[in-house]
């Protein structure tokens, strides 16, 4: 789709060059900058981790070699770029691909963007509320100490180096 709007002579080296092309064609062609939007940016690599061997690091390496050249993208397109939005389970600005990065946000705790982000408070009372007593009772906890472990748990998460 994009590269009919966007055509363009197919002698990239990488995906990581075709994918500045693009950023750069969407902004001149339109005036605009560029908003992207990568949901589970860490997938690649949590995969190879949770099910690769352990003769798996070559893989692993290429994996992020490949996404650090990627990623690298948005500081050669700074002026390109309006935002970029990335999601996924692991801490962002613990994985060395994301060196290229200018200048970046870290909202996942921010509870400015808790909707956005995670669960906010409202719905741990609410959307969770069966699943927590069931958890509370499987472990003979109460409720309220069910949700502080929940939330000890996701701060653990968030804050570990990866």
């Amino acid at each position: 789709m994009w590269q009919q709007e966007y055509p363009f002579d197919a002698k990239f080296e990488s995906l990581a060059l075709r994918f500045r092309w693009l950023i750069e064609a969407a902004h001149k062609k339109t005036g605009r900058q560029v908003v992207v939007l990568i949901d589970e940016y860490d997938k690649p690599l949590l995969y190879l981790l949770e099910t690769g061997k352990p003769d798996d690091e070559q893989q692993l390496q290429e994996n992020r070699e490949f996404l650090k050249d990627f990623f690298s993208v948005f500081k050669a397109t700074d002026e390109h770029l309006r935002f970029v939005l990335l999601t996924g389970v692991t801490k962002f600005s613990q994985f060395t691909m994301f060196s290229g990065f200018n200048q970046h946000d870290d909202i996942s705790i921010d509870t400015r963007y808790e909707a956005l982000c995670g669960i906010t408070e409202e719905e741990l009372h609410t959307v969770f509320a069966e699943g927590i007593r069931e958890i509370a009772e499987a472990y003979g906890m109460t409720e309220q100490q069910t949700k502080e472990e929940l939330k000890a748990c996701m701060t653990a998460i968030t804050s570990a180096p990866v």
